[in-house]
Formats: C-alpha cells, sequence, structure tokens
C-alpha cells in the first residue's frame, strides 16, 4: 500500500516529531467495529530507548469496550 504525502506536509525532524508528541499525547484510535467506525481518544506515553529508538505506549479504560476488539 502505498501512501500520497505532499511534501509541503512531510515532518522529517525526529526532534520535532519527539516534541509534538510530547506536547500533545493524546491520539484518536480508529476501528471498526459491526462494520461502525469507532474513535476513541487515548493518552499516550513515549518512550525513547538507550539506542535512541521510539516506542509510543497508549492506555485504554477495561470499561472501555474498544481493548477488546
Amino acid at each position: 500500500m502505498s501512501i500520497y504525502l505532499p511534501p509541503h506536509f512531510e515532518q522529517t525532524s525526529v526532534e520535532s516529531i519527539v516534541h509534538l508528541v510530547e506536547d500533545f499525547p493524546l491520539a484518536t484510535l480508529v476501528t471498526v467495529s459491526a462494520g461502525t467506525i469507532v474513535a476513541n481518544h487515548i493518552p499516550m506515553q513515549l518512550t525513547i530507548d538507550d539506542h535512541g529508538a521510539g516506542f509510543l505506549r497508549g492506555h485504554v479504560a477495561r470499561k472501555n469496550v474498544v481493548w477488546q476488539e
């Protein structure tokens, strides 16, 4: 699958991306349930390991049925 990304929207600065995630640690998780698109806002945490690799972790409450899907 190929995704078209216009050059004026492309962000290649890792530092800028890290700052964006740290400043706005909320993501929209979009799933499909019973043929319906469902969007949930979940908090995210960015962790950078000793090798410079980044990992995003999110949290979904157990009362939110999206965690089972």
